[in-house]
Formats: C-alpha cells, sequence, structure tokens
C-alpha cells in the first residue's frame, strides 16, 4: 500500500509539471494580445497591473529534495551491503562491524543487526524507480536475507506467567544450520521479535504475501504469551507487561513499546479482510500501550527503559513476587516506539487522548534530545541526535513516530521530521567517506573512536534508511499539499 501510495505521487509529480508548463505557455500567449498601456483602448477604471502573476509549484522543491533523498539512501546502502553481506550457498551472513580502512568486516550480526539491515532493503525497494537495475537488485537480495532469517530461528522449553511448552522463535546469536540457533534461557528476547513482527507487516505491505503476515502473526502470539498476568495484592490488579525475554523477569519498555503500532497494523488489515479476530489486536494494542504509559512514562513525557521484578516458579509457570528498581534513562528509541504506537491507536480509535499524549512525547523527544551542539547553515541552526549510545539506529525510531505524529497531527508540522533531514544533509555534505558516515555527525570522523574504527552495521543501514523514510515523508507532504490545492 505505501508502494503504490509513493508511485502514484510520482505519477502525479509529473502530470503536475506537465500542466504547469502548459499553462505557463498559455499566460505567454495570452500577454501579447494584451492592449498597450498607452493605447486608448484602454479603460481609465483599470488601476492594477494586468501582468501574469508567476506562481511557484511548491511541490516542485519538494520533489527534487525527495530524488535527491533516494540518491543518498541508495549510495549509503549499496555501500552498505558491499561491505556487510556475505552470500554464500543461498545463504546470507553480515558482518557485524566493518572498518572502512582496512577494508574488513568482523564478527557476525546478531538478529537484531541483521533485522536493520533487512528493513533497509526493504525502504530502498520502497523507493527505487520501478522496473530498474537497483530495484530487481534489492528484490532478489531482500529475498535471500529474509529465507536466512531462518539460521537465527530455534526451539526451545520455556516457563512463562501461563505454562511451560516448547517455543520456536528468534534467538540473538545466528547458527551455522537452519533451525538450529539457541534461544533457551536468556539466549532469545521478546524485543527481537518484536522487530521482526514491525518488518514483517512492512514486508507484507510492501508485496502484499501473506507470508509476512502470517510469521507476523506467530510472533505476536509468542510475545503476547509472555504476558505476566500475576495479580498484585497491593493494587488488585495484574502485574502486567512482557519481560525482555523468557529468561528475564525485568520488564522493559523495547519489549512492550515496539509491539503497539504493528498490533494495530494487524487489526487494520484483519478489519479490512473482514476477519472476526480483528480486535482481538487491537485490544492488546491498548493493554500494552496503557501499561507501558503507566510505568514507563518519565514526568517530562519520555520514556524510561526498565523495571526490575522478581518472580518464582510455581507448578509449570512463573508468578511475580515483587518489584524491584529500575532505570529512567531516556533513550530515542523508546519514546519514539510510544509515540508511533499512540498514532496507531489515534488513527484506529479516534479518541483523542492518544493524539494528545503522541503530542507532548513529541515536543518533549523535540527539545530533549537534540544536542545542544549546532552549526549554522546559512540561515537555519542545525542540531544532532545523540551519538553516545550503542547505535544511531535508536534515532531512526524516533524519527518514524515524528513521521507517524504528522500524518495524524492537525497542523502538519514539519520541523520535527525536518530536524532529521537537516542533520542528515550536514553529515552527508561533509563528511561522507566511501558511503559511510562518521558516528558524530557534527564533528566528524575521529580515528580514536571506535565507533568510527568499526562500523556497526545498524549504524550504516540506518542511515540508509532514514535517507529512504525522508524521501517516503516527502511524499506524503506533496499528497497532502496537492489535497489542500484541489
Amino acid at each position: 500500500m505505501k508502494r503504490v501510495l509513493f508511485l502514484f505521487l510520482t505519477f502525479l509529480t509529473v502530470a503536475l509539471l506537465t500542466v504547469l508548463m502548459v499553462a505557463c505557455q498559455d499566460d505567454t500567449e495570452a500577454d501579447s494580445s494584451l492592449p498597450d498601456a498607452s493605447s486608448d483602448s484602454v479603460s481609465d477604471s483599470v488601476t492594477e497591473s494586468t501582468a501574469p502573476v508567476t506562481t511557484v509549484d511548491p511541490t516542485l522543491a519538494i520533489q527534487s529534495v525527495m530524488e535527491e533523498d533516494i540518491r543518498r539512501a541508495e549510495v549509503i546502502g549499496d555501500a552498505t551491503i558491499e561491505a556487510y553481506g556475505r552470500a554464500f550457498a543461498g545463504a546470507y551472513r553480515l558482518f557485524e562491524t566493518y572498518n572502512v580502512d582496512s577494508k574488513k568486516g568482523n564478527g557476525t550480526a546478531s538478529v537484531w543487526h541483521y533485522t536493520s539491515f533487512f528493513a533497509m532493503l526493504s525502504r530502498l525497494i520502497d523507493t527505487a524507480e520501478p522496473g530498474s537495475e537497483a530495484e530487481a537488485a534489492y528484490k532478489e537480495l531482500y529475498t535471500r536475507v529474509y529465507n536466512s532469517f531462518k539460521y537465527y530461528e530455534g526451539t526451545a522449553t520455556h516457563t512463562t506467567y501461563v505454562t511451560t511448552q516448547p517455543i520456536t522463535m528468534y534467538g540473538v546469536h545466528r547458527a551455522e544450520t537452519k533451525g538450529a540457533a539457541r534461544v533457551d534461557g536468556i539466549n532469545a528476547v521478546y524485543d527481537d521479535q518484536e522487530w521482526i513482527i514491525r518488518e514483517n507487516i512492512y514486508a507484507f505491505q510492501l508485496t502484499g504475501d501473506e507470508t509476512y503476515l502470517d510469521e507476523a502473526l506467530r510472533l505476536c502470539k509468542i510475545c503476547i504469551d509472555g504476558w505476566d498476568y500475576t495479580m498484585n495484592p497491593s493494587t488488585k490488579s495484574e502485574y502486567g507487561g512482557i519481560p525482555w525475554g523468557p529468561g528475564y523477569a525485568s520488564k522493559h519498555t523495547c519489549s512492550n513499546a515496539p509491539i503497539v503500532m504493528p498490533l494495530v497494523e494487524i487489526y487494520e488489515i484483519l478489519h479490512e479482510q473482514g476477519n472476526a479476530n480483528a480486535d482481538f489486536y487491537l485490544d492488546w494494542a491498548i493493554r500494552i500501550y496503557k501499561y507501558t504509559r503507566a510505568t514507563f512514562e518519565n514526568k517530562n513525557h519520555l520514556y524510561g527503559d526498565n523495571v526490575g521484578s522478581f518472580r518464582e516458579l510455581q507448578g509449570d509457570r512463573y508468578v511475580t513476587t515483587g518489584l524491584a528498581g529500575g532505570d529512567p534513562k531516556e533513550y530515542t528509541y523508546n519514546t519514539g516506539a510510544m509515540i508511533s504506537g499512540a498514532c496507531a491507536l489515534y488513527r484506529a480509535t479516534g479518541e483523542k487522548e492518544y493524539l494528545d499524549y503522541a503530542r507532548l512525547s513529541v515536543i518533549a523527544a523535540y527539545n530533549s534530545f537534540r544536542s545542544t551542539n549546532s552549526v549554522r547553515v546559512g540561515r537555519e541552526l542545525v542540531r544532532f541526535y545523540p551519538d553516545d549510545t550503542e547505535t544511531t539506529w535508536f534515532n531512526l525510531v524516533l524519527l518514524q513516530g515524528f513521521m507517524d505524529y504528522y500524518e495524524v497531527d492537525p497542523n502538519h508540522d514539519e520541523k520535527y521530521v525536518m530536524s532529521f533531514q537537516s542533520a542528515m544533509d550536514y553529515a552527508y555534505d561533509q563528511y561522507l567517506k566511501e558511503g559511510f558516515l562518521p558516528r558524530d555527525y557534527l564533528n566528524g570522523w575521529d580515528s580514536n573512536s571506535n565507533y568510527d574504527k568499526n562500523k556497526n552495521v545498524m549504524d550504516q543501514a540506518s542511515a540508509s534508511q532514514i535517507y529512504a523514510m525522508l524521501a517516503q515523508w516527502h511524499a506524503s507532504r506533496i499528497a497532502l499539499l496537492t489535497a489542500e490545492g484541489e
């Protein structure tokens, strides 16, 4: 569906350009037939100039930026594919890091890293020129990468708050054979499953292939089955929440917030298909969203990271016995995931409280996460998002939240998304090296920083994906302006 919108907007822009050129030609021809100002035939009552007014189509500038964003996404994306990817015997493997100077890759990507690479490919397909060699190449690689997710899959017996049973899920680490990954104990976590769910839904929207939707549904059941149903004797209500993984007692924003938006999307897909089970997914989206707000939202409307918990085995299931301290540290991706969740719930329910909560977090994130360090480019003061975290991919999730908010914001305020455009453009224009960007977008490459010595594949893949996402957002802007002009 997103793919269809993008293609439609490209076609529409070309049509508008054609109409504009014809209109300008007609105006020029009309000018030659106007009476000369000194002619007696000009009425004394005409006091305003009869010269034609030249208007500039604002969508033309946006179209230009969109096309450049696509080009930049492909430059960084192609470098990422070349540096990190290794195809062999029908399978695919990724390096976790790559040394730009020695041209050597190191380590094997975790499933989290691998999912970010898969996500990058989907956006490159979505924005590539239809029928181009680039699109064909991305599609071929996309299928190969998706099939190789099986190297991260495994089965183990897990105890949850419901029962003890075998679960087939994705492990943190890659195995040498399909289906043999370790997923026992702490070797598998729920948030990895949730990021994969999000990308399977995107893949379904991109291709229409029900295989992706089925996998999203299967993983959703696994995550929902991880919910803590234990009753809190003090509050007479559930402790609630999804722990970091079956082998963890702690609850994290990242094991709850990321599944809210995809649950709403599944609801919308199934509702459109007339599936009677659609409401089940919306109900869970609301339930998890409310738990996450109540548990992790700080007073400034940004989200902390985790809370501790104690549990014990009773029969074949866990029971929570109390809560421990937590970490209120705020990361861009936790807040971004909750913004996206709130926007999705507002879209699905029409309840204004979700829009209000999203707005508060958007404003807080925009004001709090951008660095006080800045650079002036022309009249614009460019600020940058955090670069001191495990990966700058965190910031991509916040951008997604800003983009989702733009779609539901009655004012369609562009400054939040444009803050990413400015930061990315500065880094690209100043520091691009062989298709790679430094970790520090303001100050550039640092030979003493391990972030720059050994580039994390998530940093690199997310930079490409961000440019593709910005291109998609500009397509939304064109659609909005076109609708307003009708």
